[in-house]
This record gives C-alpha cells, structure tokens and sequence, in this order.
C-alpha cells in the first residue's frame, strides 16, 4: 500500500512543481493569480509527503492516517475556493482544483475503513480511484501551468 501512496504523492508533487516552477509570464495580475492557487497546491503536495512517510513508518495507522487526510482536503478544497481570482480561465483552475481535493477527501474516506477492515478488493478499488484523481491533478497542474505562463 505504501508504494501506492508513494504514487499519489509523486503525482500531487508533479502538480505542483509545475505551477510553481512555470508561473511567470503575461501580467502581474495574471501571476498574483497563478501564485495563489499554486500557494495551496503546494500545501496539498505537502501534506500527501508527510502522509507517505507515516504510512512508511505505521502501516497500522494507516486508516487514521487516511480518514485525517480526508479532513485536510476538505480544508484544502475550501481554502482554495477562498482564493480571490478575476481570471476566468484561472477560476475555472481554481474550481477544478477544489472539486479534485473534495473527490480526494471522499476516496480517503471510503479507503479509510478498508484498510482497517484489510479488505484487498476495496482497498485495490480505492487505490485505482486514488490513481485517476492523481493523473487528472497532474494533467490539471500542467495545463494552468501552460496558460499561466502565456502571454
């Protein structure tokens, strides 16, 4: 399980790395912009780090450790929507992001009891469900990260 979990870090980082890393270009407002909704990101890239490296050290704990991250992307989500944007493009960003970290809170929620109960085929469906929200972020990440750094 812990390598799965190493995954979805991996690719919340991807995410992540590249909104920060490419968010220059077009005007300040634009930046401001992009910066603010990237700022949370990183809270998020931050915060699946730290659950890796618990799940590594207590497997045991590991459906505590995932129902407290579900609490935290909720907060994420609603922190992200607090973020004042103009851009629409950006807000459609902004709103992308927060209904993924809400689809990530509602996975950690239903993989929570599973790993308890060490029910393999719903731990297994959770770990496929947990991979679809990765690949969609990082795809999200990179195309704000494109028009963030557009003229």
């Amino acid at each position: 399980m812990s390598r799965s979990i190493s995954r979805i870090g991996l690719l919340l980082l991807t995410s992540a790395i590249a909104i920060a890393t490419n968010s220059c270009g077009g005007g300040a407002s634009k930046i401001t912009q992009c910066s603010s909704i990237a700022t949370v990101v990183k809270e998020v890239v931050t915060a699946a780090k730290e659950l890796d490296a618990l799940v590594s050290k207590d497997s045991a704990k590991e459906a505590k450790l995932f129902s407290d991250m579900s609490v935290k992307m909720q907060g994420f989500s609603k922190k992200l929507q607090a973020v004042k944007i103009q851009d629409e493009k950006l807000k459609g960003y902004q709103s992308s992001f927060a209904q993924t970290y809400q689809d990530y809170a509602r996975a950690f929620d239903k993989l929570a009891p599973s790993m308890k109960s060490k029910d393999q085929k719903a731990i297994d469906k959770g770990v496929a469900e947990m991979n679809n929200l990765s690949t969609k972020e990082s795809a999200l990440g990179k195309e704000m990260a494109k028009y963030c750094i557009s003229k």
